[in-house]
């Protein structure tokens, strides 16, 4: 599942989609559409953005992966 695909893309920038998004944990985050720890998106400027548009997200996982301690995809 795509979050472009979705009836969640009517959401996005909203604040009630905001406060969904900082509650998910990375897996459903990744079935909408967000890159998985690991992956080449991430890095500290992308990690950096993404906390200050969703702030209080947990981006432990995303971390990790980046400094080598989590699976790449």
């Amino acid at each position: 599942m795509q979050f472009e695909q979705t009836w969640a893309r009517d959401f996005w920038g909203s604040q009630v989609m905001k406060d969904y998004i900082v509650e998910m944990d990375t897996t459903q985050r990744n079935l909408l559409g967000f890159p998985a720890p690991g992956h080449r998106y991430w890095t500290e400027r992308t990690i950096a953005a993404v906390q200050d548009r969703y702030v209080g997200m947990d981006m432990a996982d995303y971390r990790a992966a980046l400094r080598g301690g989590g699976a790449r995809m």
